[in-house]
């Protein structure tokens, strides 16, 4: 039996807009700080472990108030010594919001981030080689649609023999005969400079 060898290319791609994969997961008020315009991921445990003064530390933890926890930990930790990972801050009007809340010690507001996926070893963001296939797919799906006759038939398929078939079989072939299925992508690690934390304003139509 003959056993075919894959291609492999070296691409460029060049990103045309702002991208965000997000992990689902938001972070707490507790996982990071803000200064210098800069975000840093803090390592709060080794941090509080290498405190000087643990008596202080331990009556400010007991706190029932998180916001006074969470100002305590930002005035008092050396973020660049304990961080896992730092981002550039763009949004004035975030960091505005950030030292507002954080000089009145506002609970009301947690100022929780929607953090994009990174290495959980590097804590480096990445663009995720299955993002990326899938942008590409819905490229060439988009451009063969009127050649494929799609229409708003194909939808899901359906066990029925009745139905039309999906948009994915009138395009790309039944399962089987895919030709994405033997494209294969690896993800993209991003350098420190590669993203960024903006602040999300919903915009009327």
């Amino acid at each position: 039996m003959q056993t075919s060898h894959p291609e492999i290319h070296q691409v460029n791609l060049h990103i045309l807009s702002p991208i965000h994969i997000g992990t689902g997961q938001e972070m707490d008020p507790f996982s990071y700080v803000i200064k210098d315009n800069t975000l840093y991921t803090i390592n709060l445990i080794e941090w509080m472990n290498a405190f000087p003064e643990q008596e202080n530390l331990r009556k400010i933890m007991e706190s029932d108030s998180f916001a006074e926890i969470r100002t305590f930990i930002a005035e008092n930790i050396e973020a660049e010594s304990f961080a896992l990972a730092s981002i550039p801050v763009e949004s004035s009007s975030l960091l505005c919001t950030y030292k507002r809340v954080m000089t009145a010690k506002d609970p009301r507001n947690q100022l929780l981030i929607d953090g994009m996926i990174k290495s959980e070893v590097t804590h480096i963001p990445f663009i995720p080689g299955s993002s990326i296939k899938g942008s590409i797919r819905t490229a060439i799906a988009n451009h063969f649609i009127k050649k494929a006759g799609v229409t708003s038939k194909n939808k899901t398929r359906v066990n029925k023999p009745h139905f039309e078939p999906d948009y994915n079989e009138k395009i790309f072939g039944k399962i089987n005969n895919d030709p994405m299925r033997n494209l294969k992508l690896s993800d993209v690690s991003l350098d420190k400079f590669g993203s960024l934390i903006v602040e999300a304003e919903e915009m009327p139509l």
